[in-house]
């Protein structure tokens, strides 16, 4: 899809590459509500399928910006411009349901590595996962934190 929109685009717009999974979010999608069980049922098998998951990552964010191409030397993600030319997007949805703890110890050194092999990346967020945003916030390369308002997350603000 991507390479077609570049095609028909005949450079008159952009095409974006996207949002993608973290490598915890495709660990969730892979393995379904039993992933919340694995960190501590099985916590090795859960480093290798992110370690997978990572690499996966790391290839599809570099495929599709390279299909897309850069926009002077980086990415245009949700109207903003990224420093990096295979910065990504990442949803990293998954560590809300998570405790601080969990997202230490099994998601954020993935997410890290992915922004280390990108460069640079937009973080989406939610406002139910704000016990995430230290964690979130210290990761290297991190250039935007995009923090959507829950229905239930009101008065999150104080």
């Amino acid at each position: 899809m991507a390479a077609y929109l570049r095609e028909q685009s005949k450079d008159r717009f952009l095409v974006c590459p996207g949002m993608h999974y973290t490598p915890m979010d495709a660990g969730n999608a892979l393995r379904g509500n039993e992933f919340f069980t694995d960190f501590f049922e099985s916590p090795d098998e859960v480093r290798v399928l992110l370690d997978y998951c990572a690499d996966t990552v790391i290839r599809l964010s570099r495929d599709l910006t390279d299909i897309v191409g850069d926009v002077a030397g980086g990415q245009v993600i949700w109207s903003t411009w990224m420093p990096g030319a295979h910065a990504t997007s990442l949803m990293e949805d998954t560590s809300n349901m998570c405790s601080p703890r969990i997202y230490r110890e099994f998601g954020r050194e993935y997410t890290q590595r992915v922004l280390d092999a990108c460069g640079a990346g937009f973080i989406h967020n939610h406002m139910l996962g704000r016990h995430q945003f230290p964690a979130i916030a210290s990761l290297r390369g991190l250039a935007f934190i995009q923090a959507s308002n829950d229905p239930s997350s009101r008065g999150c603000w104080r």
